[in-house]
Order: structure tokens, then sequence, then C-alpha cells
């Protein structure tokens, strides 16, 4: 397969490498759109916790492509995009319910690769169908997940008031949620 993998900082090599495959609670995902944010080229400037070589990208969605013996509830060709984030569950922090400070954090495209590349398996818990979203609109579910678990943790309730700084996609990825869940004014 086709992938684009930086191997030092600033350098990006297109490669072509063996297709992953899935293990058996695995899926095999065929990538049809991947966005590119700032974590992309924090990552590519060498100024985050990515280790080189790396194959980045983690804003994705695409077609189930195979699965694993042991799944049962994704089938090949079901349209899909994936949680990047990979907790352990089994440390303190997960334990108490607060897994983004897990200490044994993976993520798709940022510790291990991700879909800068034709293919990327990634676990069946972590798979979810986009029924009737585009694959580019599926694309953007990492980024406005980040921004609902903002709200969250901000407390803000419907009908609330606030201010979004900026221009760029995850400023824009507030906004969206901000205005049709949460605020009254965005």
């Amino acid at each position: 397969m086709h992938s684009k993998e930086i191997r030092e900082e600033t350098t990006i090599y297109f490669n072509d490498t063996p297709t992953p495959q899935p293990g058996p609670e695995d899926v095999l995902i065929r990538i049809k759109s991947c966005g590119v944010c700032a974590t992309d080229l924090h990552i590519y400037n060498g100024e985050f916790i990515s280790r080189f070589p790396l194959v980045p990208g983690h804003e994705f969605s695409g077609e189930v492509a195979k699965v694993g013996d042991k799944v049962e509830d994704i089938k090949v060709g079901d349209r899909v995009t994936v949680d990047n984030a990979i907790y352990c569950g089994n440390c303190e922090f997960c334990r108490n319910n607060k897994e983004h400070f897990c200490l044994n954090f993976r993520s798709i495209g940022v510790t291990q690769n991700g879909a800068f590349a034709e293919y990327v398996v990634a676990h069946k818990s972590h798979v979810y169908d986009i029924e009737n979203l585009s694959y580019d609109e599926a694309s953007f579910t990492e980024p406005l997940s980040c921004a609902i678990h903002g709200f969250k943790l901000l407390g803000v309730t419907p009908g609330a008031q606030i201010l979004v700084f900026g221009q760029a996609q995850l400023a824009l990825c507030y906004k969206i949620p901000g205005k049709f869940f949460f605020a009254q004014d965005t």
C-alpha cells in the first residue's frame, strides 16, 4: 500500500509498505478521507509526543476492507469512522473516568501508524458506522468530539453565551456544536 511516513522532523517519505492485517478483534479500513490538523503539523515539526518513523493521520473515515475472526457487528463494505484515542482502561485515571489522562495512552496517527495511508487497522470497539454522512464529513468527528468534550468540561449548558476566538479548524468545530446544542449566541 502507499503511505506517507515521517522518519525525521520536517521530512515526509512516500512509501510502498505491506498492507496491515487485522487481528481477531480488529478491522482493516480503506481510507476515503483524512483531515490534516495542527497536531499533524506539530508531529511533522517534531513538537509532539510522537516518535518517528510514523504514518500520521488521526481524523479519518473509510470503508471496511476486512474484519478479524471475532468481529461480528461490522461488515466488509461498511462506511465507518474511528475513535483514534486508545486508553488502557486499567490505570488509576481510566478507572476514575478520566481517560484523557491515561498513563498508557495511544493514538492512531499520533503514537502509532495512522491514516496517511491507503489502509489502517483499528480495534472493533473504536469503529463507528457513519450512516448518511459523507466520508469528508465523517472525518470531522474527531475534532467535533474534542469540542463537545471541551464544552462538557467547561460546564457549558443550553442557553449559555460563549465566545470562540479564531477561524482555524478547531475554532470552527467549537462553533458548530456551540450554536446547535449548547449556546444561544456564539
